[in-house]
């Protein structure tokens, strides 16, 4: 067929409608005549439901076929119906949930949750969170970190914690939720349940990892937070995808560091930035133009008078994952995994009550001051103990540097100490 476009309108100047070459015998593997019939749908449900392996399936469908020729579809499409038919919950294990989360709710008012249901009422996404973190958040949630994991429960759905830090600087539990999967309408869908849950109160400073979706979803339901990903994401991936390139400009990769973690001013960096690109002559790498064009993502002199406390990473959320993943796996149903929950919030709130027993009836003796400074005497009376304990860090850290006046009022030069 040949179209060309004539006086504003595309016209058909020629067609041939005979066949040019004989019809493929293999057609079976195009695109188009891909095709699970409703009943064979049904039966993997059933069999996936049997515990059969994919590869088993296969052969029984083959078989209701007439053999492997003339199965419409291959091993991959029967697997990824299985992967979706393990993600939906079953009925009798989500009135079980809902049968725990109404016992939680009798037995304190302030527990909360919410389940996102599709089209045919299926269950998507479970998102709850209990009293005392409702509390916790009004006080300590101006700052959260938030990222998600697999492997958790036996439907495979990812769990996505909110995370903060509590007031002796310890992570913190705000809610959790189990998701369908990670695409922007679903983080859209939690972040609106948890904004309704803390009573409208939005975080100032959100920390995640580079996912597309959840900063589609921040900027829609958190407007005016602050949204930083994660460094040490990009850092990893810097390694990973410029490693021949550091290897070809000696000394690019302790400038490339010392830029991006030592930077003290925004015009410092973007000067020095563009200085490394011309010196080493790598501006057409595609890694660092990606970089340069979302250093306000990450970079963490553009964050330097925004409220990150004690996370410079994801790596809280990332710790609340894994000890979640000690304790249930991916063989456990809803309600094992929630139990598990309760009895990790439990020993969070019990490490946190031992906390403020401490900071209330104990002091830090002054035998164990490390500096003669008034100012660390008044952070004693300030702070509580877990909190005054960093504040000693930073403060000895401080006490290694020295200040030489290089012109009175004008320019001061400062360096560390050796051996630092």
């Amino acid at each position: 067929m040949i179209v060309a476009l004539k006086d504003g309108r595309w016209r058909i100047t020629n067609l041939n409608l005979d066949h040019n070459h004989e019809l493929n015998p293999g057609s079976r593997f195009f695109r188009s005549h891909v095709y699970m019939s409703d009943e064979e749908k049904a039966l993997i449900r059933t069999m996936k439901r049997c515990n059969i392996p994919t590869r088993k399936i296969v052969v029984v469908l083959a078989y209701i076929r007439g053999g492997m020729d003339k199965l419409p579809y291959n091993k991959r499409k029967v697997g990824n119906h299985g992967t979706t038919v393990n993600r939906e919950l079953e009925n009798s294990d989500i009135m079980e949930v809902q049968q725990y989360f109404q016992k939680k709710q009798a037995e304190s008012p302030g527990f909360c949750y919410s389940m996102e249901v599709d089209a045919k009422n299926k269950v998507r996404s479970v998102f709850w969170t209990d009293a005392r973190s409702r509390t916790m958040y009004q006080e300590y949630g101006d700052c959260i970190s938030f990222d998600t994991t697999f492997l958790t429960n036996k439907y495979n759905l990812p769990f996505a914690p909110f995370v903060g830090v509590s007031p002796h600087g310890k992570t913190y539990l705000f809610a959790c939720a189990l998701i369908v999967n990670e695409t922007a309408n679903t983080f859209k869908w939690l972040s609106q349940q948890f904004l309704a849950a803390m009573g409208g109160k939005a975080p100032k400073s959100i920390r995640t990892d580079e996912d597309r979706g959840m900063e589609s979803a921040i900027k829609d339901v958190f407007p005016q937070a602050t949204h930083r990903t994660c460094l040490f994401h990009v850092m990893k991936k810097v390694e990973e995808q410029l490693c021949r390139v550091f290897q070809l400009n000696q000394g690019l990769y302790e400038d490339f560091h010392d830029i991006v973690n030592n930077s003290l001013t925004e015009e410092e960096f973007e000067t020095l930035w563009q200085t490394m690109i011309e010196t080493y002559k790598v501006g057409e790498v595609n890694f660092f133009q990606d970089m340069w064009k979302t250093r306000k993502k990450f970079v963490t002199v553009y964050f330097r008078t925004k409220f990150f406390p004690f996370i410079q990473t994801t790596a809280r959320s990332e710790g609340k994952n894994a000890l979640f993943k000690k304790g249930v796996g991916a063989q456990f149903n809803m309600t094992s995994f929630l139990r598990e929950y309760q009895r990790i919030l439990d020993n969070i709130h019990a490490n946190e009550d031992e906390l403020d027993h401490n900071a209330m009836h104990k002091k830090v003796s002054w035998k164990t001051f490390t500096t003669k400074y008034y100012i660390e005497r008044q952070a004693h009376n300030l702070y509580n103990i877990s909190i005054f304990r960093k504040f000693q860090i930073i403060l000895n850290d401080v006490t290694r540097l020295q200040i030489r006046e290089e012109e009175s009022m004008k320019l001061y030069m400062v360096y560390q100490a050796k051996n630092y």
